[in-house]
C-alpha cells in the first residue's frame, strides 16, 4: 500500500514537472511581453510600414494650443501628395519616425522658355523645402486615459527643425508642430515693433559726373586683368562700369511683362531685378515664414505664392535661399517671354539638378548709405563664386551684347555721357575680352530694413519706378 501510494505520488510529480517544463517557454514569453511597456505594444500596427497619401490607415491629427497651453483636438488630415511617413527601430523607450518627400522632383526650364533654355533644376522638397526628410526618435512618456503619450523634436538639417507629439492606445493620434526656420537675425531689434521683419531692395543711383555708383540694389566686386587703357583712366573700378551698364535702358517693357506703367518703352536690367525681387516681409499666414514681394504686370506690388521662396540661416554669416520654379512660371509669366527668359536665366545660374537652394553670405550694418538716416542694411553676397559667374554669363553679358547698339546709341545721344561716349562704347565693344580677364567676381543684393513703418503699395511702387537712375 505504501509502495503503491509512493509510486502514484512520484508519477504525479513527474507529470506536473513535464507540464511545467512545457509551460515554461510560454511563461517566459508572457513574462517578456510584460517586461515591455504597454505603450510599445500598439506600435505593431505601424512599425515597419510606409504610409503615403494613398494610405487609409494613417492620418495626421490637427491640433491647436489655447492660451493656457492646452492641446485642443481639431480634426485630422491625410498625408499630403508626394509625402510619406515611416516608423521603425522600436525599443522599450522610443520609436523612430521618418517623414518627408517620397522622391526628388525636377523642373525643366525648357517648358517655361519654349525650349530656349535646356536646363533641369531640382525642386524644393515637401514639406521641408531644403531637405528631403527628417529622422528622429519619438520618446514614450506618461500614461493617459486612453493610452500613452510620446513626443520628439529635432533638426531636419541645418537651420530647419520640427517636432511631433501625440498619444497611442487603441488608435494613433500624432500631430506635427510648425516647421521652424532660423531667421532671428533678420527680425527687428526692437521687440515692441509690430511685425517681425521688413526688408526692401535698395534704390539705384549713379553719379554721371564722377561716373561712380552712389547706391545700388546689386553689389558688384569685379576685378579683371584686362581693365586698362582709356577706360581704366575714365572709370577706375570696373565694378562701376558694370553698374552703369546695368542701368542702360535696353529691355523692351512689353515682352518683360510691364504693361500699364507710364515709362519709356525700355527699362534697365537693374530695374527689372528690383521688379522681380522687391523684398520680403513677415507673413501673417501661420504656415508661411515670409512674403516675398514682386511687381505685377500692372506694376502693383504683390507676394509670390506661398512656398515659392524660403530662407534660413544655416551657419554664422550664411543664409540659404530656396526657390521653387514651378510656382514662378505661371501662364502669364510664360506669355511674357522676356520676363520668362529673365527668370529662367536667374534660376539656372543659382540652381542645378543637385541643388534647389543657394547660399549667400550676409552682413547687417547700421545705416550708412546715402538717403538712409536710421534703418539697418542687409548685404547679401553669393557664397559660391561659380554662381556669380553664372549670373554674368547666362544673364548679364548676353543681354548687354545682344543690345550693344542700343547702349551705344543711348551713351552717344545722352548729354551726360556723350563727352565720354567713344571711350565707353569702345569698352563695350571689348566687354567679352575684359570679362575673360576676370580674376575675381562676387555679386550680391542689397536691402534696407523698414522697421519704423511698413511701406504702402504706393511707396514700394514709387521706390522702384519713380526713382531716377542717374544724377
Amino acid at each position: 500500500m505504501s509502495f503503491k501510494s509512493d509510486f502514484f505520488k512520484n508519477l504525479s510529480i513527474m507529470k506536473i514537472t513535464k507540464f511545467l517544463i512545457f509551460l515554461s517557454p510560454l511563461l517566459m514569453l508572457l513574462s517578456s511581453c510584460d517586461d515591455l511597456p504597454a505603450n510599445a505594444k500598439p506600435w505593431a500596427n505601424y512599425e515597419g510600414k510606409r504610409f503615403t497619401s494613398d494610405s487609409r490607415d494613417f492620418y495626421w491629427t490637427l491640433v491647436y494650443f489655447n492660451d493656457l497651453g492646452n492641446t485642443i483636438y481639431a480634426g485630422e488630415e491625410s498625408i499630403a501628395q508626394g509625402e510619406f511617413v515611416e516608423f521603425y527601430n522600436i525599443t522599450d523607450s522610443e520609436i523612430y519616425i521618418r517623414y518627408g518627400s517620397e522622391r526628388p522632383t525636377y523642373y525643366n526650364l525648357a517648358d517655361a522658355t519654349n525650349n530656349a533654355i535646356q536646363s533641369t533644376v531640382l525642386c524644393p522638397f515637401s514639406p521641408f523645402m531644403f531637405y528631403q526628410y527628417v529622422e528622429l526618435p519619438l520618446k514614450f512618456g506618461k500614461k493617459s486615459d486612453d493610452g500613452y503619450y510620446f513626443s520628439g523634436h529635432g533638426e531636419v538639417g541645418k537651420g530647419v527643425q520640427i517636432g511631433f507629439g501625440g498619444s497611442i492606445g487603441e488608435n494613433l493620434q500624432i500631430y506635427r508642430e510648425d516647421i521652424q526656420y532660423s531667421y532671428d537675425v533678420l527680425k527687428f531689434k526692437e521687440k515692441n515693433i509690430t511685425g517681425t521683419m521688413r526688408w526692401y531692395c535698395f534704390p539705384y543711383s549713379f553719379d554721371t559726373k564722377s561716373l561712380k555708383t552712389i547706391v545700388s540694389p546689386i553689389s558688384i566686386d569685379w576685378h579683371t586683368s584686362e581693365w586698362k587703357g582709356d577706360i581704366a583712366q575714365l572709370i577706375e573700378n570696373p565694378s562701376d562700369f558694370l553698374q552703369l551698364m546695368l542701368a542702360m535702358p535696353i529691355l523692351k517693357k512689353y515682352p518683360y511683362g510691364i504693361y500699364y506703367i507710364e515709362l519709356d518703352d525700355y527699362i534697365s536690367i537693374e530695374r527689372m531685378i528690383r521688379t522681380l525681387f522687391s523684398g520680403f516681409r513677415q507673413s501673417w499666414e501661420k504656415e508661411n515664414m515670409a512674403d516675398f514681394m514682386y511687381l505685377q504686370f500692372t506694376g502693383d506690388p504683390d507676394s509670390y505664392p506661398r512656398g515659392t521662396f524660403a530662407l534660413t540661416e544655416t551657419e554664422d554669416g550664411v543664409i540659404k535661399f530656396c526657390i521653387d520654379p514651378t510656382k514662378i512660371f505661371t501662364k502669364d509669366v510664360k506669355f511674357a517671354t522676356g520676363r520668362s527668359l529673365f527668370y529662367a536665366n536667374c534660376i539656372r545660374s543659382l540652381l542645378s539638378e543637385d541643388r534647389c537652394d543657394v547660399d549667400m553670405r550676409y552682413e547687417i550694418v547700421d545705416a550708412q548709405s546715402p538717403g538712409n538716416a536710421d534703418e539697418r542694411e542687409l548685404y547679401l553676397t553669393l557664397k559660391d563664386p561659380r554662381a556669380s559667374r553664372n549670373i554674368m554669363e547666362y544673364l548679364i553679358l548676353p543681354l548687354l551684347i545682344e543690345n550693344k547698339q542700343r547702349i551705344k546709341d543711348f551713351l552717344l545721344s545722352d548729354s551726360r555721357f556723350a563727352p565720354h561716349g567713344d571711350v565707353l562704347c569702345n569698352a563695350l565693344d571689348h566687354l567679352e575680352e575684359i570679362y575673360a580677364g576676370t580674376t575675381e567676381l562676387t555679386l550680391g543684393y542689397n536691402m534696407m530694413e523698414h522697421a519704423k513703418y511698413n511701406l504702402s503699395n504706393y511707396e514700394i511702387l514709387k521706390l522702384i519706378w519713380d526713382s531716377s537712375e542717374f544724377e
